[in-house]
């Protein structure tokens, strides 16, 4: 939902010069944006915390670290080679429209996820994929 909302605000900005020219107005967009976008951040990391084993964590994050940083140096050099031949505002509408895209997905397959093993263990305290208090539900009839 972060995303969606950091998406829908940069699009309200950078669309918004067609309704008002009040920097006021922008200056409030603009902070309004930091909230969505502190909350992205660490809604995922958290998850990564969540979802990786005590002793994968370093990897993960390493991981996140290299990724991040190749997509923004690809942002960079995408945004040098593309602004001329789409101007600016197409790319800044672009940026908007990626994060709502992205927003919608996470909504989508949050949906479907459930927690790894690992995380399950950590949450439950128990190995069995149980939560703790349930009963194991025989699976063989009762009735001979």
């Amino acid at each position: 939902m972060a995303a969606i909302a950091f998406g829908a605000i940069d699009m309200t900005i950078w669309n918004g010069p067609l309704v008002t020219r009040s920097e006021a107005v922008y200056a409030l967009l603009f902070v309004c944006a930091g909230a969505p976008g502190v909350i992205m951040e660490t809604a995922g990391i958290s998850f990564l915390q969540a979802a990786g084993e005590d002793r994968e964590r370093g990897r993960v994050f390493a991981a996140l670290g290299l990724v991040e940083n190749a997509g923004q140096a690809l942002g960079i050099v995408a945004a040098g080679v593309l602004t001329a031949p789409l101007g600016l505002m197409a790319l800044l509408e672009g940026q908007a429209a990626l994060y709502l895209l992205a927003g919608v997905l996470v909504v989508l397959l949050a949906r479907r996820a459930r927690p790894s093993r690992a995380a399950h263990r950590r949450m439950t305290g128990r190995r069995d994929g149980l939560a703790v208090g349930e009963e194991p539900v025989s699976t063989g009839s009762s009735a001979r």
